[in-house]
């Protein structure tokens, strides 16, 4: 226990200055850098529910286990609100948000009912302590609950991937799955080993990946600068092949002018004239 809480002060630390410095740069005004600032907030917070429920079992009598039941359905709830933000990070990652798009809409609200009935039930359900020599640990529907709702968050997160395959081939994409593979593992890890509280270090672990991978808001806005570079060469060769061809054209025509100007025709014959006219078009 005393190294589990020594690993959740760690990473509360570590998060902390990165918040810090994220919060003091300037960042892209869209929806998945809103969810990341959302996500990296409420990782902070399970950090604290965490190190107060390791505080409790290693500083507080196990007889009085009021305080630990009642920050055990407080870290039950971080669960779901990560879960909820987590999954429409990976929708506005996998599949994008357009303006006013009533497809994104709809799934927002079916999500947002879903986790609302799974905050309640969090609070209803009854949860049982287990006390031993080695450790203390809450099981029952209650906890089970838990799994339940954080497997139907990772089957939707992979109907996101599947509806875009093909932006697994994005490098920004690498992240997001490695992030969602290690919020898997710890959740079997955790289900087996209850002695061990991985789920919220390891979304703390993905939260510092995707920062130093594709949050960072220096490295978005060197991308954001090259793209808007590559878009403004590209308008920019287009206008010049527009005037260029523009250019010769109308060479051409004067061309064509100044030698119907030197050629004599005779324009009586309205025959001739037309023949040189349209010679002139062509």
């Amino acid at each position: 226990m005393l190294m589990n809480l020594g690993v959740g002060i760690s990473f509360l630390i570590v998060l902390l200055i990165i918040t810090s410095i994220f919060f003091s740069k300037k960042t892209l005004s869209n929806y998945t850098n809103k969810m990341f600032k959302i996500l990296i907030i409420t990782t902070i917070i399970g950090l604290l529910i965490e190190i107060s429920i390791y505080y409790i079992i290693l500083c507080t009598s196990i007889e009085n286990m009021f305080i630990y039941e009642v920050l055990i359905k407080l870290l039950y709830v971080y669960y779901i609100f990560w879960m909820y933000y987590f999954v429409l990070y990976n929708y506005s990652v996998f599949i994008g948000i357009k303006e006013n798009d009533s497809k994104f809409q709809k799934f927002e609200i079916l999500i947002s009912i879903f986790y609302i009935i799974s905050l309640i039930l969090s609070f209803v359900l009854p949860i049982n302590i287990e006390i031993n020599d080695i450790y203390i640990y809450p099981y029952g529907i209650g906890t089970l609950m838990q799994y339940f709702i954080v497997s139907i968050g990772f089957m939707i997160i992979i109907g996101c991937v599947l509806k875009n395959i093909n932006k697994l081939k994005d490098m920004e994409a690498i992240p997001v799955i490695a992030c969602f593979i290690l919020g898997i593992l710890s959740s079997i890890v955790q289900y087996y080993h209850h002695e061990f509280m991985f789920i919220v270090p390891s979304q703390a672990i993905a939260i510092i990946f995707m920062y130093f991978t594709i949050e960072n808001p220096d490295i978005k806005t060197i991308k954001e600068l090259t793209y808007s570079k590559e878009m403004l060469e590209k308008a920019n060769n287009a206008t010049m092949n527009s005037l260029n061809n523009l250019s010769l054209s109308t060479t051409n025509s004067l061309s064509k002018l100044l030698s119907l100007s030197n050629k004599k025709v005779d324009k009586s014959n309205i025959e001739e004239v037309i023949d040189e006219t349209d010679n002139m078009k062509k």
